[in-house]
């Protein structure tokens, strides 16, 4: 990744930022690793969608809150032996 802008900049703005992780989110199927839409235009996009239907992102978090405490009371439940 350089920090040169992209020729063709935010797909959502337009706005020409320089190509690194401050500026856009990760994403590995692309080119250089970053998205073609900037933070800004995709945090506030996000935004959007939860205004309109926040159940669907609510039960995202509660499903992952239930699967990360199993996952942390699993490993450190009693039958598991820790390290002294």
């Amino acid at each position: 990744m350089s920090d040169v802008p992209s020729p063709a900049g935010c797909r959502t703005c337009g706005h020409n930022w320089p190509r690194t992780r401050i500026y856009y989110h990760v994403d590995y199927g692309c080119a250089d690793g970053l998205k073609r839409q900037c933070r800004s235009c995709a945090n506030e996009e996000a935004r959007r969608r939860y205004a309109v239907n926040p159940v669907p992102a609510r039960e995202r978090v509660r499903t992952r809150r239930a699967e990360r405490a199993a996952h942390w009371n699993a490993l450190w439940s009693d039958e598991t032996p820790h390290a002294a």
